[in-house]
C-alpha cells in the first residue's frame, strides 16, 4: 500500500468537523392553531409552539439535533 499525505489527513479532517459540530436541541408542542397559510381562509393549521409559519431550523450540516416532540393535535373539530 502506497503511503500518501491524503491517507494521514482524511481522517484528521473528519475529526476536525466533528469538533465542531454542535448539539441542538428543540422543545416542541404540536397543537393547532387558526391561521389563513394560503389566504384563502382562516382554519386550523398544525404549529410548533403554537407559532405559524412554522419556525425556522437553524442548523449547519454535521449537527447533532434532538428534537423534543409533545404531540397534543387532537380533532380540530371536537
Amino acid at each position: 500500500m502506497a503511503l500518501s499525505l491524503s491517507n494521514f489527513l482524511t481522517p484528521i479532517v473528519g475529526l476536525l468537523a466533528l469538533a465542531n459540530a454542535a448539539t441542538i436541541t428543540y422543545d416542541w408542542n404540536i397543537t393547532w392553531v387558526d391561521a389563513n397559510p394560503d389566504g384563502l381562509a382562516e382554519r386550523p393549521v398544525m404549529s410548533i409552539n403554537g407559532q405559524w409559519p412554522l419556525p425556522v431550523l437553524n442548523i449547519t450540516k454535521g449537527d447533532r439535533v434532538i428534537a423534543n416532540v409533545h404531540n397534543q393535535v387532537r380533532d380540530p373539530l371536537e
